[in-house]
């Protein structure tokens, strides 16, 4: 539902559309991922109430299409950086440390974001700005078309300004703040008479540590139980993406699969 990517509600004859798209190759489709979490919803300003009022609509209409779970993510900050930038990584990606002092060079010095130098150690600036004065000028402008040209996280494309803006948004927001408004949404959004109380779950921050300087609300067990404390209910649960959640040296993945076993989803079988 590519084209429907900015907090509106899914009408059900798209999703509808889009299921016979799947069967016709001989598929299933039993799990979204992801309705998109618009910004303001995160935020709770403007219009945020509108928003959630759209997500529950697309949450009722993958429901009368038949559609077991719904994931979402409240991650802004997703990224394909890897995808060329990786330096010969197995799984190339921001996990890789030969991408870290590039994504720093786009911060620091492409987008330029205001006090940034202060969320960079100052070995992680100097290797950033190695690497961005040895780029020329036509790697600089893919580096930026990979890293904002859609973040996956996110409901808009954006320009290098249109980030800085949205950046500027979220720059009073503390960790806990959010949070308390993924679980405000989440209870309120997931709205038992329209979902038919289907099971919704929660992807993992991708990477599990800040970009642009964002608060993190998904990356620990300490993060999940806080989340799955905070709407105690057998629908409220996660997307247990070992590639976020293993990002993390400090992330005892088999303690946390048996911990929330019961509230976790396997994306291949949809149970």
């Amino acid at each position: 539902m590519q084209h429907l990517y900015r907090g509106e509600a899914w009408p059900l004859e798209e999703v509808l559309k889009r299921k016979a798209e799947i069967e016709a190759a001989g598929l299933i489709w039993s799990v979204v991922e992801s309705i998109p979490v618009h910004n303001s919803i995160k935020l709770r300003t403007g219009s945020f109430r509108q928003f959630t009022e759209a997500w529950k609509d697309s949450l009722a209409a993958t429901a009368k299409a038949g559609i077991k779970i719904v994931c979402y993510t409240l991650c802004l900050g997703w990224t394909g950086l890897g995808r060329i930038y990786a330096g010969g990584c197995p799984a190339p990606d921001l996990r890789c440390a030969s991408t870290e002092p590039i994504f720093a060079a786009y911060d620091l010095f492409l987008l330029q974001r205001p006090s940034a130098e202060q969320d960079y150690p100052a070995e992680r600036i100097a290797a950033a700005r190695a690497r961005y004065e040895a780029m020329p000028e036509t790697g600089r402008d893919d580096l930026e078309r990979t890293i904002i040209a859609g973040l996956p996280g996110a409901e808009a494309s954006y320009t290098r300004t249109a980030l800085l803006s949205l950046l500027s948004e979220y720059k009073s927001i503390t960790g806990g703040e959010l949070r308390a408004h993924l679980i405000a949404f989440f209870a309120g959004g997931r709205a038992r008479r329209r979902g038919a109380g289907r099971p919704s779950r929660i992807h993992p921050d991708d990477p599990p540590w800040s970009l642009f300087g964002l608060p993190r609300v998904v990356s620990t067990a300490e993060d999940v139980r806080a989340i799955l404390a905070g709407v105690d209910s057998p629908a409220n649960g996660l997307t247990f993406c070992v590639g976020s959640y293993g990002a993390r040296a400090d992330n005892d993945l088999l303690a946390m699969v048996k911990e929330f076993a019961p509230r976790i989803i396997s994306r291949i079988s949809g149970r």
